[in-house]
């Protein structure tokens, strides 16, 4: 069943599609995909590749979303998400975007990153942008304090107070543009002390067929599905990126595990999907 679903057509244009195929071909990490109703939950488990995501629902009770065609109402489910859920595993969650491709060769060096915040006292673990967009300036922080990327978080143990302010920002302080960048900078400032910058090589936002840069020197490749697609090349599945979907078929890259086949390991950290609403799967 997994591989006639990588079959269809529909496989080659989807982001959460990619996103479970990567998390179906590793068997070190447990995932969990938040979605908005039961229904979601039902349409993702009937096409997901294989079971070894977890797919729940969060409470309509949380979201209250203004239904107003901006992009608040995503971000908002986002960041709602977050805090319902960065606790879901005891030894740290990796929250990810869905536009995110795993390397999965060095998913052991990404997860080792929560070893090295432990060392170091901290408890959230997120890459620091240059400067601060125009309209997303604050008073209350100073300008030397950049926003932070919030497609790739480590929630440590002990972040939890720090999610659920991100949701609290959001609720009552946001951006006239909706984004969440500017409420997670003031709560990030507030929160310095337990803040663990993120080394640049954990992900590759612009690796693209335009900036030429090379995905394999990161850890992650953030970057819309379409764009890695034109970007993609023999190096970057030999490096560990997953292949499109035909290729996987052809058995030149490691299938995705079959339904039932689902293992974690004593390592309690894990990868927690979390997304914005369930799209169509393969």
């Amino acid at each position: 069943r997994a591989r006639r679903r990588l079959r269809r057509a529909a496989a080659a244009g989807d982001e959460l599609g990619s996103m479970l195929r990567d998390v179906c071909a590793q068997r070190a990490y447990p995932a969990t995909l938040v979605v908005g109703n039961a229904s979601e939950v039902a349409a993702v488990v009937a096409k997901r590749p294989c079971d070894g995501a977890a797919v729940v629902a969060l409470d309509r009770r949380r979201l209250n979303l203004r239904e107003d065609g901006s992009i608040y109402p995503a971000r908002l489910f986002k960041v709602r998400a977050i805090a319902a859920f960065s606790g879901t595993y005891p030894d740290g969650t990796l929250y990810l975007d869905n536009d995110i491709n795993l390397k999965l060769p060095t998913l052991d060096n990404l997860f080792a990153t929560f070893d090295v915040m432990r060392s170091k006292g901290k408890v959230v673990g997120i890459l620091k942008d240059p400067g601060v967009p125009p309209g997303h300036e604050t008073p209350d922080v100073p300008s030397s304090f950049g926003e932070r990327n919030g497609g790739v978080v480590f929630w440590g143990p002990g972040s939890r107070a720090v999610a659920e302010e991100w949701e609290a920002e959001m609720r009552t302080n946001t951006t006239k543009d909706g984004h969440d960048q500017q409420p997670l900078r003031r709560v990030l400032w507030r929160h310095r002390e337990g803040l663990y910058d993120l080394p640049p090589e954990t992900q590759c936002r612009r690796c693209t067929r335009r900036t030429r840069r090379d995905p394999c020197l990161s850890l992650l490749w953030h970057n819309h599905r379409k764009k890695r697609e034109e970007h993609k090349s023999p190096a970057t599945t030999a490096c560990g990126y997953h292949p499109p979907p035909a290729v996987l078929i052809k058995g030149r890259a490691r299938d995705a595990a079959p339904p039932g086949s689902w293992s974690g390991r004593s390592r309690a950290t894990a990868v927690a999907k979390i997304h914005v609403r369930a799209v169509a799967l393969p």
